[in-house]
């Protein structure tokens, strides 16, 4: 039954339900249609991408464990938040949501759950960078 309600639902979605007599939508029900607001999303960013972001002042988040960190972090990170670490939450949670965050990590793939981490809490300009330090090309400070 209520397979039945569901396609006639749809086909009379398909043959103009919501047209007015002259087979078009009206400016009116356009204008009163209530669309969600396009949510951010994380963008996988290239080295050279993420240079150039850095260098418009971007904050750079290295979500590594304190031992990956102590190997070398790449210079400019400011933020050191292991994505695993208990604070975590704590520590993103510090942050401006309005400005502009570079994530990374070994390899892109923590790096890319920590930035969704910080869109789903409201963060608007966040980058993954990808292969991660792995494919780093620039300055590793010790």
């Amino acid at each position: 039954m209520k397979f039945l309600v569901f396609s006639a639902f749809m086909l009379y979605s398909l043959m103009g339900g919501c047209q007015n007599q002259s087979g078009s939508t009206s400016k009116s029900e356009e204008s009163t249609t209530n669309l969600p607001a396009k949510s951010a999303s994380v963008i996988n960013i290239s080295p050279a991408e993420f240079i150039a972001l850095q260098k418009d002042g971007a904050i750079v988040i290295d979500v590594r464990t304190p031992e990956e960190v102590a190997s070398g972090y790449i210079d400019g990170a400011s933020v050191f938040a292991d994505v695993y670490g208990s604070d975590f939450n704590e520590k993103i949670g510090s942050l401006d949501k309005n400005k502009t965050y570079l994530v990374y990590c070994r390899s892109g793939r923590r790096s890319l759950g920590a930035a969704q981490t910080m869109v789903d809490n409201g963060f608007q300009n966040v980058y993954n960078l990808t292969p991660g330090i792995l494919g780093w090309t620039g300055t590793i400070k010790q």
